[in-house]
């Protein structure tokens, strides 16, 4: 409230440089009330929005769904050249496994939940998940926030519940020892399951700043450990192993996925 006058010269001086005229007329125009500054505190804020918010609501079945969120599996995705595909091969792996385990009638809400998995990662530095060496602990901390959001963002739209879990716990473990949500046993959904073993093999068959991409049987063998330690569900693997040339086989799928329902 105290800058006021401040903000207001500011938006004055660059109009048609920085700023619309149009809008600066609108904000000064709804800018008179004292009322419109006490609602930017941050205790407000987030109330008023809502008051703002349209109603609306898009009806969409899950072809249609799909093509809506994939624009956002691109931009998650464009944040590093080290990921250009990642959530594209989460989004093809899960939906294979899902096939394989007989979860044919969510399988193309696995698919979507795989494409938006780490849409937290928009809120995540370039410069750690680009990082070629070992994270401290405070980029760690900074990393293991990006499952958090996801969960919360996707589950702020309604019927989004269950592709919040799914995509939200993907670095939750069997043992208990994951996170953001410290899951264990029956907490973990077979969705998400699929969805961790899914981003762990696409992570560990890419190339990263720290390490070259690994073979298939490098992938196979760390993800064959995983599971001995309960950190992937070990069923999920053994179904991976069983069907890795099926797999493998159809990696062309991923390259082709921007045509999918088009």
């Amino acid at each position: 409230m105290l800058q006021r006058s401040e903000i207001e010269r500011y938006l004055t001086k660059n109009t048609n440089i920085l700023f619309n005229e149009l809008v600066v007329e609108a904000f000064l125009e709804i800018s008179k009330k004292e009322s419109f500054w006490f609602d930017l505190d941050e205790h407000y804020i987030e109330e008023r929005l809502q008051e703002l918010r349209p109603e609306a609501r898009i009806i969409a079945g899950e072809q249609e769904l799909r093509l809506l969120v994939l624009p956002f599996a691109y931009i998650i995705d464009a944040k590093s050249p080290f990921t250009s595909t990642h959530s594209l091969g989460v989004a093809v792996l899960s939906r294979q496994l899902a096939e394989i385990a007989g979860l044919t009638e969510i399988t193309t809400l696995i698919e979507i939940a795989g494409l938006v998995h780490d849409i937290g990662k928009l809120g995540v530095p370039n410069k750690i998940l680009e990082k070629n060496g070992p994270l401290t602990d405070v980029e760690f901390e900074l990393i293991k926030t990006h499952p958090y959001f996801t969960y919360h963002m996707l589950n702020k739209i309604s019927g989004f519940e269950d592709l919040a879990r799914w995509a939200g716990y993907h670095h939750e473990q069997p043992n208990g020892q994951g996170y953001p949500f410290k899951l264990s046993g029956d907490e973990l959904c077979v969705p998400s399951r699929i969805i961790a073993v899914a981003d762990k093999w696409v992570a560990l068959t890419e190339k990263r700043p720290y390490r070259e991409a690994l073979d298939v049987k490098e992938a196979l063998d760390i993800l064959t450990d995983m599971a001995a330690k309960e950190i992937v569900d070990r069923k999920i693997v053994k179904l991976l192993k069983e069907n890795i040339d099926y797999i493998t086989g159809n990696k062309e799928k991923e390259a082709g996925y921007g045509m999918i329902g088009l």
